[in-house]
């Protein structure tokens, strides 16, 4: 995720998803179903942990991405 996709959903903590145009979104469930991509669950905890710095978040996620 790029810093600017974290930032647009950081105050909506839940599941993240991208869709099939290439944008995120969030819901408060998670949806087994969902044709989407399931990114990731943000807690209201972890959006908080970094004070706004997209940019640390996207890189903490970008190294957890290239370990898997």
């Amino acid at each position: 995720m790029t810093p600017e996709e974290i930032g647009l959903l950081a105050d909506t903590p839940g599941y993240w998803w991208r869709d099939s145009n290439g944008d995120c979104y969030a819901t408060a469930e998670f949806d087994e179903q969902s044709p989407d991509t399931y990114l990731m669950y943000a807690s209201p905890a972890w959006c908080a942990q970094w004070g706004g710095d997209w940019e640390a978040a996207a890189a903490a996620l970008a190294e957890i991405a290239a370990q898997t």
